[in-house]
């Protein structure tokens, strides 16, 4: 099927923040966004490359509200950074410390 020319998809919630070994987002959020037919987008890959920058960043400017959870472990200083960038340029954020 060709996709040229197509607008990406619109997601309710990009759920962005701490990766890595976390799983809040498939034990906590993701169960509850399903149950309730809320629409995301999971950044979160077993197997991540830089070929998912542009992919992310999509989702990300066609995303309703960007869910942020920031876990203590293991350190996020991009992840914050991020959040100060998406700040400024009034995305609509929720963040999770």
């Amino acid at each position: 099927m060709e996709t040229e020319g197509l607008l990406p998809p619109i997601y309710d919630v990009f759920l962005g923040g701490s990766c890595g070994w976390t799983s809040w987002r498939q034990e906590k959020i993701i169960p509850h966004l399903t149950a309730s037919g809320i629409s995301y987008f999971n950044p979160q890959k077993t197997e991540w490359s830089s070929d998912l920058i542009p992919v992310e960043e999509a989702a990300k400017n066609t995303s309703r509200l960007l869910l942020f959870v920031i876990a203590p472990q293991p350190a996020n200083n991009v992840g914050l950074l991020e959040l100060a960038y998406l700040a400024a340029k009034n995305y609509p954020l929720i963040v999770v410390l």
